[in-house]
């Protein structure tokens, strides 16, 4: 596993665009028409983002990704993702009101404490199931000395994480969409 740079973005938003192709939640917030190109489009964005202001690591061949950002309540977060908000909207095209309330539940299930936030992790669905999940978390994991947050809407992630020391603080459903599972680490 290494860090990223500016060159692997567009294999970065290649893995995690196929990675959550199904997945409830993007699936809820972003317009079926020219799916997986929204999809490519916004995790490009929170991969130029953690590239830029937090961890942004990969697997040599890009089969795994995990981009990690400091909490959006740091204000060059804050500030970046309030800049690119109607970039945001537009991406999730038809479905901007199930992404606005979605993100409201998240907000107002986000930790207020200090913490890093993992924005995405993915795996390229030919390659799951072979530990690259866990290795690309790794780097991250290993040095934290704060909290780590993260939020999934797939079931069966949740004892993927437990396995990693994460553990439920909480879980809503999301309007007229999936049930999303909070989680937090301690270091």
């Amino acid at each position: 596993m290494r860090r990223a740079g500016a060159a692997d973005l567009p294999a970065v938003a290649d893995t995690l665009a196929a990675a959550f192709d199904g997945e409830p939640w993007t699936r809820h917030v972003v317009d079926a028409r020219d799916h997986r190109a929204r999809l490519r489009d916004l995790y490009a964005f929170y991969a130029e983002l953690s590239l830029d202001l937090g961890e942004l690591w990969i697997s040599e061949d890009a089969a795994a990704v995990a981009a990690w950002l400091p909490s959006a309540r740091f204000p060059d977060v804050a500030a970046r993702l309030a800049e690119e908000a109607p970039r945001l909207r537009a991406l999730a095209g038809g479905r901007v009101v199930a992404w606005e309330a979605a993100e409201r539940i998240a907000n107002a299930h986000a930790l207020e404490e200090p913490h890093w936030f993992l924005a995405s992790v993915g795996v390229r669905p030919e390659r799951q199931g072979q530990g690259l999940g866990t290795a690309v978390l790794a780097p991250v994991l290993d040095v934290l000395d704060v909290p780590a947050a993260l939020e999934t809407s797939t079931p069966g992630n949740v004892g993927f994480y437990a396995r990693l020391g994460f553990a439920v603080r909480a879980e809503a459903a999301v309007p007229g969409g999936p049930r999303v599972w909070f989680l937090v680490r301690r270091p």
